[in-house]
Order: structure tokens, then C-alpha cells, then sequence
């Protein structure tokens, strides 16, 4: 879990006898560390830190060695159904500000992770790959990092904006909060995004490649 008081960190607790190759394989601390890229929002505005981090404990994984790109994209559109299977009816801001209470955490965690995609596959397309989700978090994490109390979603998404120069991206996010459906994701299998859909599942060269040694 993320721990926010008197500096952000990260409690990770593994089973007795754990082994290397289970927890390189685990999703669990790549999805915990991402939440450090934004700050704690209000209950209604969860979908788009879980989804931020749900869709980057699939592809970092996959750049980093960790799954493999197929794997990392099957288990997106599975994610996706679950999703879509848990829909209630209400909208994704609702959904999430009452998810601890109704357990709707599949419809809030994987919509969010759909407009990760979405964000991040527009954001490449406009900008000839030179623009992603994870630059553009970069530079406007900026604008939280020392913010001590609750951020709303419409903050985060204003900053992505400026430091994309992206104009869509507050939009978006306002669609998708405010949406009773599940978001339209059959896109992400059209010939037009295979290219970019290589691009965020690629392997990286040597950046983060983990090895016996680098595991310990």
C-alpha cells in the first residue's frame, strides 16, 4: 500500500518463503510505486490513480522484462472485460467514491486504465511518439510534489495538460468520470495502433533489464 504521512512511501509485505522469481513476477509493487507519480485525490477521483497505475504495473513490466508484450496486452483486454462485466450502472466518479463499500473495484480500476490507454496512445499519435503518458507525468508531477493534502482529478488533469500542451486531456477525464457506461476499448486492436501499441510494449534496451544479481 502507498503511505502518504510525513512523506510519500511504499509497505510491501511478502509471504513467508517467498521466492525471487514469484515476486519479479508479482504485479503488486510496480502498481504501488506508480501511485507515487500522483498525489492522493479525493475518493471520487480514485479511478484515475488506480487506472494510471494499473495500466503501468502492465507496461512497465512488459518494457522492463518482467512479461512479455503479448502477455502485458492480454492481460489489458481482460482487464477490460471484468470491467465491463462489473458495470452497475452508475457513473465512474460514484463507482469510485463508493468502491470500498460495493467492491466495484474492477469497473473503477480498469475504466481508469482505459483512459490511461487512451491518453497515452492519443498523446504518441499526436506527437510522432515524442509525448507519452510517462513524460508527460513526469513534468507535471511538479505541481503536487510537495502538496500535502487532497488533490481533485480536474488539478491533475489541467497539469497533464500543460505539460503536454495537449488540449483534450481535461475532456477526456470529465467524459470518463462522468460516464454510467464502461469506455469503448475495441478500438485498441485496429491495424492503425499496431505500430504504437509495439512502441508502449517494447522491451527497453538494457534500461531496466533485471537479472539474478539486480533481483537481490
Amino acid at each position: 500500500m502507498v503511505r502518504r504521512g510525513g512523506g510519500s512511501s511504499i509497505l510491501l509485505l511478502p509471504s513467508v518463503g517467498v521466492e525471487v522469481a514469484q515476486l519479479e513476477a508479482d504485479w503488486v509493487a510496480i502498481h504501488e510505486l506508480s501511485h507515487l507519480w500522483l498525489p492522493r485525490l479525493y475518493a471520487e477521483d480514485r479511478w484515475l490513480s488506480d487506472g494510471i497505475a494499473t495500466y503501468l504495473q502492465e507496461v512497465l513490466r512488459a518494457r522492463c522484462g518482467l512479461q512479455s508484450s503479448g502477455r502485458a496486452w492480454r492481460r489489458i483486454r481482460e482487464g477490460f472485460e471484468r470491467g465491463r462485466r462489473s458495470s452497475s450502472g452508475r457513473t465512474l466518479a460514484d463507482e469510485s467514491r463508493s468502491m470500498n463499500r460495493t467492491g466495484a473495484y474492477q469497473r473503477v480500476y480498469w475504466a481508469g486504465t482505459a483512459f490511461a490507454l487512451e491518453t497515452d496512445l492519443r498523446l504518441r499519435r499526436r506527437s510522432d511518439g515524442e509525448s507519452t503518458l510517462l513524460t508527460v507525468l513526469d513534468e507535471a508531477q511538479r505541481n503536487w510534489a510537495e502538496e500535502p493534502s487532497l488533490v481533485g482529478a480536474s488539478r491533475v488533469l489541467a497539469a497533464l495538460e500543460q505539460s503536454s500542451g495537449a488540449e483534450f486531456i481535461a475532456a477526456l477525464g470529465e467524459r470518463y468520470a462522468a460516464s454510467y457506461d464502461f469506455p469503448d476499448t475495441s478500438y485498441v486492436d485496429s491495424p492503425q495502433y499496431e505500430d504504437l501499441r509495439a512502441q508502449i510494449s517494447a522491451p527497453l534496451d538494457g534500461g531496466c533489464t533485471v537479472s539474478a544479481e539486480s533481483s537481490r
